[in-house]
């Protein structure tokens, strides 16, 4: 781990994410069990189809899950600043326009009963965290052009995807997440425009180096207890 010149100490190779930001936010507690002790586990059959969706976008853009998706040149993009010239952050915005637009896609999946609707986007925070990033990067950010692109999924069994003939337990254990079918091709995507205000940035980029500065008290006194355990 580096120290850096200001006295961060961050869990994750000295860097702040999205996914520290809302964590923690979320619950420190699980923070703590998943980059502070190393039980980063999250893993669901929604997260595995999410990654796979990403893996072709980037390197099989023509293949029919994806063909129709909308994107920006760069797609998982490695969009890294110092954020108020104290935080390190490194994250990774599924599809951007950076050199141009500045304009932002975010794909996620939804089974129909968790289907997104105006207030969700309206409480996402995710494209905000990216466009505070562009902005410190640029000096300039987007404020209309960003869309969260929901994939719709639906829940099939394994043997429908690889040929695999699972033996009928009944069990949900053999079903996976996939993208849903309708009159024999793919379910449209669905667009949500989320407009981002100054105010908007400003008030995350405040809190967001503030909760990276809490997390950096605690990490020190985690590194602290575990030095005096060890001598």
């Amino acid at each position: 781990m580096t120290r850096l010149p200001d006295g961060i100490y961050l869990p994750r190779k000295n860097r702040f994410h999205w996914s520290d930001y809302i964590t923690y936010k979320q619950s420190p507690r699980v923070y703590f069990e998943r980059f502070f002790e190393g039980r980063d586990n999250l893993n669901t059959k929604a997260i595995q189809f999410g990654s796979h969706l990403m893996e072709v976008m980037e390197f099989d853009p023509k293949n029919e899950l994806v063909a129709d998706i909308l994107r920006h040149p760069h797609i998982e993009y490695d969009l890294e600043c110092m954020l108020g010239g104290i935080i390190p952050i490194e994250t990774h915005p599924d599809s951007i326009d950076i050199d141009n637009t500045l304009g932002i896609y975010e794909y996620k999946t939804a089974l129909e009963h968790r289907a997104w609707n105006s207030r969700m986007v309206y409480k996402q925070k995710q494209i905000t965290f990216y466009q505070m990033c562009v902005r410190e990067l640029k000096g300039d950010w987007n404020p209309e052009e960003n869309y969260i692109v929901e994939v719709p999924t639906e829940r099939i069994s394994s043997k429908e995807i690889n040929g695999v003939m699972w033996q009928d337990a009944g069990d949900v254990k053999y079903q996976e997440i996939w993208r849903k079918r309708i009159d024999g091709g793919y379910a449209p995507v669905i667009l949500h425009r989320r407009v981002i205000t100054e105010l908007e940035l400003d008030t995350l980029q405040e809190d967001v180096i503030a909760t990276a500065l809490e997390v950096s008290d605690h990490y020190k006194k985690y590194l602290e207890n575990q030095l005096d355990q060890i001598n």
